[in-house]
């Protein structure tokens, strides 16, 4: 299933269609994260500063399908670890902090929560 960042203004996803029908990717580098459901306080945080309604957070249909790209977080989000001993030119692994929340490239305040759905065709 491709992957779209659910931040309304983004317009990263795994799988766009051109005007042939024909899918492509569009995601070079990007990693995708799952909301932190299991931690509902940062997941509450997630869906205020994206400007997600919560009633689209509740939805279980919905719920496990969003996702935010890497675009949205800062290096400061990340944990960093040196490469295990695989060879010199190993880049660093960098995994999400577990209270990392979305601080880059964020909806505007004037975007209204109740545009969620109809604000940005995720259909490509």
């Amino acid at each position: 299933m491709p992957r779209v960042c659910a931040v309304r203004t983004c317009p990263n996803s795994t799988c766009t269609r051109n005007s042939e029908g024909v899918s492509s990717t569009t995601d070079a580098g990007l990693s995708y994260y799952s909301f932190p459901w299991r931690r509902r306080r940062i997941a509450s945080k997630w869906l205020h500063v994206l400007r997600i309604p919560r009633m689209v957070g509740e939805n279980k249909r919905l719920k496990y399908q969003l996702r935010v790209c890497s675009q949205h977080f800062s290096e400061a989000c990340y944990d960093v670890y040196p490469p295990a001993a695989r060879g010199q030119n190993v880049e660093l692994l960098k995994i999400l902090a577990p209270e990392a929340v979305p601080d880059q490239n964020l909806p505007r305040e004037e975007t209204a929560e109740n545009d969620f759905d109809s604000g940005r065709d995720k259909q490509r």
